[in-house]
């Protein structure tokens, strides 16, 4: 390799590394930088030096000692044996220094502190090669303890999927605040929903989600939904913390922001303008959106009602939704009052919150199924959810370990490490390679799969429900505020150990029986004859607390 050397590059490049040096907070959030090495160096075909990282995150590029008077690229993506220069859509490639984005670095955006200087996701640098060449990345984040969840299945397609999820809370957490991704890097109330979930299931800190709650307070987005969204995360970070002074400061704005039209007699939900169901417009499922009451909006407005301890009133919204929206000659779930159109979204959220009537809900579920998934990665949210509603986890699990162009095995086939924010290019042509809003797997391997949800803020009392499917077997570690419960499941038996100063209600996956358990280790084996043990733990489907009630 030619040997140069180039005083320019070495004082952009130290410049910027000198930029490394301190850890910043936003709203109580430390970061920190990580020096990452690359796991692979090549030269390429025009004598190039590109250097893999191996996974893409946000940072920068330090090479000592440099090179004389050369290019020095970084990208997320490869084209041949080198960066893709000109990548789709807000895929980034760049050229040393970095320049800031003007989207992304806007008034709107979440700004990064200054000593931090310009940072972008990438997974390649690529420069002329040289003698004696070192190359790092400083990579920005949160210092997340990886090593508190952990989650292993018979599945190695659904191991796969979730720690690709998994590293996409890590790598986004680069702002500080739960952000919508590289293009905009600004807080969504739906996108902050889920990636709280997924930040859950890595760790039990909890300080992210509550800067991200500040920030929405004082930004909101204009969807309808989204408000309605807002007070589900407001609520979820409640419950899984017990951050009961977050949640009281809320409230009242929670309140609000869930009255997002006029109320009709029977409790529903006017509202016609600024809905959005799901996003980009073709994930929408064809969805009627010219409809004046309609059916997402309510269903979420039952939630928040619930989230918010008003069940009076939120059993009145039901019995309303279901006058207003099930068809009584198909028994789906109609997009609004009045409309002839049935979608997966209408009917998936439906089945998911427990809205369909009985009788209905076999056939809710058939036409959810017969549209597979027709939905953004964001709603498959609530798709996945409903599977388990409907006791029908395989489905869940061979849409989560899919492999065709719409799928998260998908997305890495395309070169992602990042969840991406749609299916592919053609879904969105300016999508970017890092957004939370798609890592629903993380979280539903948890809650779901292994079963672990908390019953009573900050996980005082919870539920363990494994529901493996046809998976010979499924383990691992779920964080909580109280510490981590450990399940290790098979077909024929079940081992759990709970914290302390937790009480756990354990729903035996063969049988549905339920056991009530304390802190320790506790083994359950398929055909034991066990005599049962008084109830402790409350058998709600969700313990609401609302402010001024006493937490049981």
């Amino acid at each position: 390799m030619k040997k140069t050397r180039c005083t320019k590059a070495i004082a952009l490049l130290a410049a910027t590394a000198t930029a490394w040096t301190a850890a910043a907070a936003v709203e109580g959030v430390a970061r920190t930088v990580r020096v990452d090495p690359p796991v692979k160096v090549w030269t390429n075909a025009a004598g190039r030096v590109v250097a893999d990282f191996g996974n893409d995150m946000f940072g920068s590029v330090e090479v000592v000692p440099g090179i004389d008077g050369a290019e020095v690229w970084v990208g997320e993506k490869l084209s041949g044996d080198g960066i893709d220069r000109n990548p789709p859509g807000s895929v980034r490639a760049a050229k040393l220094p970095l320049v800031a984005d003007k989207r992304n670095t806007g008034p709107k955006a979440v700004p990064i502190p200054a000593e931090f200087g310009v940072v972008m996701p990438f997974r390649y640098a690529e420069f002329e090669a040289a003698a004696g060449l070192d190359v790092r990345r400083r990579t920005l984040i949160v210092p997340m303890d990886m090593t508190a969840s952990s989650f292993e299945c018979s599945d190695a397609k659904l191991n796969k999927v979730w720690q690709f999820c998994k590293d996409t809370i890590l790598a986004t957490s680069f702002a500080g605040l739960y952000v919508d991704g590289d293009r905009e890097r600004i807080p969504y109330e739906a996108d902050a929903y889920v990636n709280m979930l997924g930040e859950q299931a890595v760790w039990a800190d909890g300080a992210m989600a509550k800067a991200t709650i500040a920030w929405l307070a004082e930004n909101p987005t204009w969807p309808t939904e989204w408000a309605q969204m807002f007070v589900s995360f407001v609520y979820g970070h409640y419950l899984a913390t017990g951050d009961r002074e977050t949640f009281e400061r809320y409230a009242p704005l929670c309140r609000e922001r869930m009255r997002v039209g006029k109320l009709r007699k029977d409790g529903l939900v006017i509202r016609k303008s600024k809905n959005i169901v799901d996003w980009p417009v073709c994930e929408r499922d064809g969805y009627d959106m010219g409809v004046g009451v309609n059916a997402v909006v309510n269903a979420l407005y039952w939630r928040n009602l619930r989230e918010m301890g008003d069940e009076d009133e939120a059993a009145r919204v039901k019995a309303a939704f279901a006058r207003a929206f099930v068809d009584e000659a198909t028994g789906l779930v109609r997009d609004g009052e009045g409309s002839a159109h049935h979608s997966l979204h209408a009917n998936a959220l439906a089945l998911s919150l427990g809205l369909v009537p009985d009788e209905c809900r076999a056939r809710a579920w058939a036409f959810c199924k017969s549209r597979k998934m027709a939905c953004s990665p964001y709603f498959a949210q609530f798709l996945l959810e409903a599977a388990f509603e409907m006791d029908a986890p395989d489905y869940a699990i061979a849409l989560m370990t899919a492999e065709d162009d719409r799928s998260w095995l998908g997305m890495i086939r395309q070169g992602a490490t990042m969840a991406m924010e749609a299916w592919n290019q053609e879904v969105k042509p300016n999508q970017d390679w890092g957004h939370a809003w798609s890592t629903a797997p993380l979280n539903i391997a948890m809650r779901k799969i292994l079963g672990v949800e908390p019953l009573e803020p900050g996980y005082a009392a919870a539920r363990i429900r494994p529901r493996l499917g046809s998976l010979a077997f499924a383990k691992g570690k779920v964080p909580t505020v109280r510490g981590a419960i450990f399940v290790n499941c098979r077909q024929d038996a079940l081992a759990v150990v709970i914290p302390c100063g937790v009480r756990a209600e354990v729903v035996l996956p063969w049988n549905g029986e339920t056991r009530h358990v304390g802190e320790g280790r506790h083994v359950f084996q398929k055909g034991e004859i066990r005599e049962p043990r008084p109830a402790r733990v409350s058998s709600i489907r969700w313990s609401f607390v609302p402010p001024g009630r006493t937490m049981r």
